[in-house]
């Protein structure tokens, strides 16, 4: 049975935005925080992720990951 993980990401908060970045792209502990949300779905045996975010931070986001 294939496992399916979704990651919804959205660019703006109102409690974070002083930080002027976008919330997946925060370091956490030296790495950007989508990177820790897609090694937990790994770690859960999750192979299959869908990202959805707005088009406008999509290339932000897979140079992130292809990094």
């Amino acid at each position: 049975m294939t496992r399916n993980g979704i990651i919804l990401i959205e660019p703006e908060s109102s409690r974070l935005n002083y930080l002027k970045t976008i919330k997946p792209l925060i370091l956490v502990y030296g790495r950007p925080l989508i990177l820790h949300s897609i090694d937990d779905f790994k770690q859960a045996g999750i192979s299959d992720i869908m990202i959805l975010a707005p088009e406008e931070i999509i290339e932000q986001i897979k140079k992130t990951i292809d990094d």
